[in-house]
């Protein structure tokens, strides 16, 4: 099973921050900017299709506007992906939530590096299986 996309939604101080955030953060993963909508205020990201999507979004009715946070998890394809993803996060505004290494109270060969973006998700790129 894979995840088909997903969604974040940041307050419109930190839209361009979390959207220039990972452009950079998910460069080795192939991911680009593949789409935009509502004035710019919704962007796909993707390697082959948007299945990453972060969106700006304000609470209806008033001047207030609200956050919805997140964890969510990126594959990468071997264990020096997660390390790139992990320092080109922090090299651009993230902040540690777990430096990248083996994580076996989930299993074996789980090796996860863990960031909050500048919207306050929390985020994740994980190996399963390859050591290199």
């Amino acid at each position: 099973m894979t995840i088909d996309h997903l969604g974040i939604f940041t307050t419109p101080e930190v839209f361009e921050a979390t959207l220039a955030f990972y452009l950079v953060v998910l460069e080795p993963l192939g991911y680009k900017k593949m789409v935009s909508i509502l004035d710019g205020k919704a962007v796909g990201l993707g390697a082959t299709k948007p299945d990453f999507w972060i969106s700006s979004r304000t609470v209806e009715g008033g001047n207030q506007t609200s956050s919805s946070k997140a964890h969510f998890a990126f594959t990468a394809d071997d264990r020096k992906t997660v390390d790139q993803c992990y320092a080109k996060g922090i090299e651009n505004g993230g902040k540690d939530n777990g430096k990248p290494g083996l994580r076996p109270h989930y299993h074996e060969n789980y090796y996860g590096g863990f960031l909050v973006d500048p919207a306050g998700n929390t985020m994740e790129v994980v190996n399963h299986y390859q050591a290199s």
